[in-house]
């Protein structure tokens, strides 16, 4: 008999699995023919990480949703975070001076109109793509902004170039990277060697930008921009 208590489900299946359901309840998946000796060893084996890793989360979980639910004091731009000036006032957000202002609303409620002003200001990341363009000998089709998720660029065969607006949370190199990336599309669209090659001509940190995404993926997520 297992340690931990579980719910077993048996079905038409060749492996066992296990994985901690949203309530925190253990679930076991297992062919028909295994034996309840074996579910439980392998319960005992796999458990306690698993219940582990699901209470990090769920400490993780509470504290973005106490995060969430307090007006912000800072929002993240251009790589770094800034002050906030609250109003019971205002009636929208806007964006000057190198500071944001912010009706006294908790943040999660804010999050649609922070969207809008961050695509309002990710504009100003076209002027830098061609000014990039412009260093590299490129010359897109197109440019536009867009909300993909997840990824920061994309180019297409006809050259068109696309941007998240979230790219313009990124500090000015990495989305200066981002841009030499997806020119660099323009000659080779695949990531062949020769593709980066091109990529690491024009920047040759580019390894340690790719890294530097994925802190800024870690604050869209914290400010539930994901």
């Amino acid at each position: 008999m297992s340690e931990y208590s579980y719910r077993l489900i048996r079905e038409n299946r060749k492996t066992v699995s296990l994985r901690v359901d949203e309530d925190g309840e253990l679930t076991v998946k297992a062919p028909f023919y295994a034996a309840k000796g074996f579910i439980d060893d392998f319960v005992d084996a796999n458990a306690a990480k698993l219940l582990a890793d699901y209470m990090a989360g769920q400490a993780d979980r509470e504290r973005k949703r106490e995060f969430l639910s307090k007006p912000p004091e800072k929002l993240p731009y251009h790589g770094k975070e800034l002050p906030v000036i609250l109003s019971e006032d205002a009636f929208y957000l806007r964006f000057g001076n190198d500071r944001f202002y912010c009706p006294m609303r908790p943040l999660s409620e804010l999050i649609p109109s922070l969207e809008q002003l961050y695509k309002k200001l990710a504009r100003s990341m076209i002027p830098e793509l061609l000014d990039v363009a412009e260093m590299m000998g490129r010359s897109p089709s197109d440019i536009r902004i867009n909300s993909a998720r997840g990824r920061w660029g994309s180019c297409s065969s006809k050259g068109s170039i696309n941007l998240s607006w979230r790219l313009v949370l990124a500090d000015e190199r990495t989305r200066r990277y981002v841009m030499i990336h997806e020119l660099s599309h323009l000659t080779y669209l695949d990531h062949s060697r020769d593709f980066w090659d091109l990529v690491g001509k024009h920047e040759p940190d580019y390894k340690l930008f790719r890294e530097r995404l994925n802190t800024v993926s870690r604050t869209l997520e914290k400010y539930g921009l994901d």
